[in-house]
């Protein structure tokens, strides 16, 4: 099922149901009469024959399930019985039946079936009918029972026969092969459908109306498939406009998941707006999007998908409806590569709002494997459901994915799964262990988050580089990670160190590079949607990069060559020092930029320009609101603090803010590799030098020359000096040892001086120009 719009789930009523009655009975077979010609009460009329076995000795009573219709009466094995209805329960009372024996319910009913005041149940519109197989505001949402009697639970599959009576200008249209249609004396008509393959209730379909028949064939891997589309006059004709990548797309989901096992591939056009709905052989297809054109492409591809993930394999309980969900819109992302060479671009879009979303959307954080059913049809089953499932295709490589998938397909295919038995079992077909992963992506909320906290020396072309685990409202550190290295020289070529394995918090690789590395990248190809919005871009002087969901603008001013900026806005707590630079009050506890500058070094200069970060605190749940304690400090109070890396003190940067009060910016043309995060001080607080290295400035206020004595470890650099406002004013070499440099053409005012060593920045304490 996929909705076209979003909606806010606030369920008003919730009807408990207890899912235990296919632990003592099993539906083996439906068959289905019903009468529906009466457009104008909406009535229908039903006798249900149910072939069942008792899955326990001596039960002498039998439950199903039907929601909102009367019971007229109940013959259990030719004999007539007992029954009382309550709520959405039909108790039986019977002879006691024994284990594994075959019994014959027939259950005669009639009323006007319930529609879902908010998404789904069954529906009159005009002179058609149809059901959507769920319903959001009932628990499960599971809704087979709204037209039938049945054991309405997604762990019992059964095969159906349903017969269907029409008015002679209508037919009837339900999953599985059109069998036989007969006209009585009347004129009316009855439709005979067989569904040979097992499914849950929620995938049993009916749609009445007057259709017309699309009508082709696939050639699949192991058969001739019929593809049937069942569509209303006035859209039959656009039948092929809006389906003509449909062979297209299922041969990508036979080359990638398996064959198709269905009889035949179908939909039918139904008069709903908000959605679609995957039965069985008989997606229920919104005819707003049987326009003629390509516009809801994904929405076909997705519930068509279903016939993979959710009809042949089915998430054994809501709570994991990511089985169901997650799968079909993750093949909205091979689609989108498949016909538009799109895949990551889909994938980053949906991280993107994820991140930003998923938490308002939703109500909060939850482990895949355990959504509360009030959100069972929210974001985090569908949307990041498929993220995590790329995550895993990452884990485990296109070969052991599609591969290990396409085994799990075939061996638990028409039964249940639960996620704990899917990552075993797909931990023996690949041959990999997925402890780990399930347990750090899919048993706990959140998200995790990886970095490089630094990168050190050892030897000629050896490098150890140091690297950090984090959580976004996760529970624990996940064990055995893979991440891929990507490193940057100076002349801005890349070089990637894949299979980087790691437990814990913390841990470390030695790589071996082929240059010296101006900055690192986790994950530059992004395998991993963690909780981090990165985007790598190429500036030339003037370009401006800005971007709304990493909360960024870049702004290259002045360079005379390409220069490489990596912008990764990190949704996890930067690391805050035991004791905070004096004047500071806290810092952001759940987010910080890493910036990433790969230049040609042998250029007499450094690039020149701008950063500007983006502040948000005017409500509850954004970004900056708990750092400034709602309203316990202003605008006025918020800092901008910088290091290098993580072996490396924070500190004040000089900054210009913009904006209101309550969103803004923090502008700075300290444009230098290193992490970046907002903080709240004291209004004075101060610029802070560099502790680490000795580095003297005098005479302080200065006229004309200022002396400059560092140490470099005997080596040169680049220096530059820069005002109070951020602007570089002067850039130069320094040596290690005593400089002289020329102040006199500056006007008089604050300054503070940037020196570029080994791609690491020193930031001094202001001087004062007289």
């Amino acid at each position: 099922m996929k909705k076209l719009f979003t909606l806010v789930f606030v369920f008003a009523s919730v009807l408990l149901f207890a899912q235990n009655t296919s632990d003592s009975i099993h539906v083996v077979h439906y068959n289905l009469n019903l009468d529906i010609r009466d457009f104008s009460t909406h009535t229908i009329y039903g006798q249900a024959n149910i072939t069942m076995v008792p899955k326990i000795n001596d039960l002498n009573r039998i439950n199903l399930d039907l929601q909102g219709l009367t019971v007229d009466s109940v013959i259990v094995n030719n004999m007539s019985r007992s029954f009382s209805q309550s709520g959405s329960k039909l108790n039986i009372s019977t002879t006691p039946l024994s284990h594994g024996d075959t019994a014959n319910v027939r259950v005669f009913y009639h009323g006007v079936p319930i529609q879902d005041s908010r998404w789904g149940g069954f529906y009159f519109s005009g002179e058609y009918c149809y059901n959507m197989g769920v319903a959001f505001d009932y628990q499960p949402h599971n809704f087979g029972r709204c037209w039938f009697p049945c054991i309405d639970e997604f762990t019992d599959k059964s095969t159906y026969t349903i017969h269907v009576r029409t008015e002679s200008n209508k037919m009837a249209v339900c999953g599985g092969l059109l069998t036989d249609s007969l006209t009585l004396n009347d004129s009316s008509k009855v439709w005979t459908w067989d569904l040979s393959d097992p499914v849950p209730t929620y995938l049993a379909s009916v749609a009445v109306g007057d259709y017309q028949l699309y009508s082709d064939t696939f050639h699949g891997m192991e058969r001739v498939i019929p593809i049937q589309i069942y569509a209303q006059p006035s859209t039959i004709n656009k039948v092929p406009g809006s389906f003509v990548h449909l062979k297209d797309i299922l041969r990508l989901y036979e080359r990638l998941f398996g064959p198709y096992r269905w009889q035949r591939v179908g939909y039918v056009g139904v008069n709903f707006s908000s959605g679609a709905m995957e039965h069985a052989t008989n997606i229920a297809y919104p005819n707003l999007a049987i326009n003629g054109n390509t516009t809801y492409e994904s929405l076909y591809a997705h519930e068509l998908f279903h016939h993979w993930f959710g009809d042949l394999i089915t998430c054994e309980k809501a709570e994991e409806m990511w089985i169901n969900e997650g799968f079909a819109t993750y093949s909205e992302a091979l689609v989108a590569d498949l016909l538009e060479n799109n895949y990551l671009g889909y994938l980053r879009d949906m991280h993107r709002d994820v991140l930003q979303n998923m938490e308002s959307n939703d109500g909060g954080h939850f482990a895949l494997d355990n959504v509360p059913q009030n959100v069972t049809y929210g974001t985090h089953s569908y949307d990041k459901g498929a993220l995590i499932i790329h995550n895993l295709r990452g884990y485990l490589g296109d070969s052991l994915f599609f591969g290990g998938l396409q085994d799990l397909l075939n061996h638990h295919a028409f039964q249940n799964i639960s996620s704990q038995a899917f990552f075993n079992y797909l931990s023996q077909a690949t041959g990999t262990d997925l402890t780990g992963f399930y347990e750090g992506w899919v048993h706990q909320p959140g998200f995790l988050h990886f970095s490089i906290d630094s990168i050190r020396p050892l030897q000629q072309n050896q490098y150890r580089v140091f690297l950090h685990q984090k959580l976004h409202h996760a529970n624990h550190f996940a064990n055995d990670n893979r991440l891929d290295l990507t490193f940057v020289s100076s002349d801005r070529q890349l070089f990637t160190v894949s299979g980087i394995t790691f437990s814990g918090e913390y841990g470390h690789a030695d790589v071996t590079l082929p240059f010296a590395p101006m900055f690192g990248m986790v994950d530059y190809h992004e395998k991993i949607m963690d909780a981090t919005v990165d985007y790598t871009e190429s500036l030339v002087s003037g370009d401006t990069w800005s971007s709304t969901d990493a909360f960024c603008t870049v702004k290259l001013e002045s360079f005379p060559d390409t220069v490489l900026v990596r912008i990764e806005h990190n949704l996890v707590n930067p690391d805050a020092p035991n004791d905070l630079p004096e004047g500071l009050y806290a810092m952001s506890d759940n987010h910080y930029w890493n910036v990433g500058l790969a230049y040609n070094t042998a250029v007499n200069t450094i690039p020149t320009g701008y950063l500007q970060f983006r502040y948000r605190r005017g409500l509850p749940g954004q970004l900056d609101y708990e750092l400034f304690g709602s309203e316990a400090y202003s605008t006025d109070n918020l800092k901008l603090l910088y290091r290098e890396d993580a072996s490396q003190p924070w500190r004040v940067i000089p900054y210009t803010r913009g904006g209101s009060p309550y969103a803004g910016t923090m502008k700075t043309h300290f444009l230098q590799s290193g992490q970046y995060c907002f903080a709240v001080g004291d209004i004075t607080a101060d610029i802070e030098g560099h502790a680490n290295r000795k580095f003297q400035v005098y005479p302080n206020p200065v006229q004309n020359q200022l002396n400059i004595q560092i140490d470099l470890m005997g080596k040169n650099a680049k220096a530059a000096i820069m005002d109070s406002t951020g602007k570089i004013m002067k850039v130069f070499k320094i040596k290690s040892g005593s400089n002289r440099i020329s102040v006199s053409a500056l006007p008089a005012g604050h300054y503070f001086i940037i020196v570029n060593y080994n791609n690491n920045n020193i930031i001094s304490k202001q001087f004062i120009k007289e």
